[in-house]
């Protein structure tokens, strides 16, 4: 005995694309041809302007341009110099803290900066500054001193 079920369509009416036929019509009569059209302007319009997409292999890379100041720099700006790292970065400002940089070439008393180093990362380093500093520019400075001077005048 075969009982049909007339909640459940008949195979065949179910069709396998998610789309209605007026859909379909409206992507290939209309979107598609469109969309192509405009692709083909673009790509014409780049080559009479004389201004064609860029070859990505025949792009010359930038150097970097910025520069530190040593002895203002905290350890994640160090860090961002070619071949200096988060550890190199923070012997360089471990070192600062015990006296400030007074020379560019006094980062070669850094356990780790060599000539070589040094002679690579120059470029992106400021000339030192502090050389120009005077009490009055830095009052941490001008503490310090004044504290050194109360001492030696209790040492007489």
């Amino acid at each position: 005995m075969l009982t049909e079920q007339p909640d459940q369509p008949h195979k065949s009416l179910i069709s396998p694309f998610p789309l209605q036929r007026s859909d379909v019509d409206f992507l290939t009569g209309t979107c598609i041809p469109w969309s192509l059209a405009i692709i083909v302007i673009s790509i014409g319009f780049r080559f009479l302007t004389g201004n064609p997409y860029l070859d990505i292999d025949e792009v010359v890379p930038k150097p970097p341009s910025f520069q530190v100041e040593i002895n203002v720099a905290e350890w994640p700006e160090i860090a961002q110099l070619p071949g200096v790292g988060e550890t190199l970065a923070s012997r360089v400002v471990a070192q600062r803290e015990k006296a400030p940089f007074s020379s560019v070439d006094q980062l070669l008393m850094v356990h780790g900066i060599g000539e070589k180093k040094l002679k690579a990362i120059r470029p992106f380093l400021m000339p030192v500054q502090s050389e120009h500093l005077t009490l009055s520019d830095n009052p941490a400075l001008a503490s310090s001193d004044a504290s050194l001077a109360n001492e030696n005048r209790g040492d007489e």
